[in-house]
């Protein structure tokens, strides 16, 4: 049960951190600077943006300020539970990982950025597939 929530939480905090990059690089959300240059030219028109869009906003902003933290505590996470299960499917796990985090943190080039989170994911999720075979019975003899 523990390997469960673990890979689990691994899982959903490493598609998180993704999911925050991807939507910085295609501006779905502003970031603090283009969001003060657009309130001093708006000053007096009130806001216009829904309360909810604007905790989205924040909320994204906080998981992208963060995400290095985040995406080594989820990879920690899946290793983990990985591990418990089928310590040789820590290779992909680990190997996964690291690309991960070197394309989404240590280089800067977003056509790099995508193609480190679409094998990195790949490598995740074949760790993950990896523990979900049944094991073979143990002979006893």
């Amino acid at each position: 049960m523990a390997e469960a929530c673990c890979t689990a939480a691994g899982v959903a905090g490493s598609a998180l951190c993704s999911f925050a990059m991807v939507a910085a690089a295609v501006g779905l959300f502003a970031t603090a600077g283009t969001t003060a240059a657009g309130s001093s030219s708006m000053a007096g028109m009130g806001s216009a943006q829904p309360a909810g869009r604007a905790r989205a906003r924040v909320a994204l902003h906080a998981i992208v300020r963060f995400g290095p933290e985040i995406l080594v505590a989820s990879l920690l996470l899946l290793a983990l539970g990985v591990g418990l299960r089928r310590r040789w499917a820590l290779l992909p796990a680990a190997l996964g990982g690291v690309v991960l985090y070197v394309g989404m943190y240590v280089q800067s080039s977003l056509t790099w950025m995508y193609v480190a989170i679409a094998v990195g994911t790949g490598l995740l999720l074949l760790a993950f597939a990896l523990t979900l075979r049944p094991r073979p019975p143990r002979r006893v003899h």
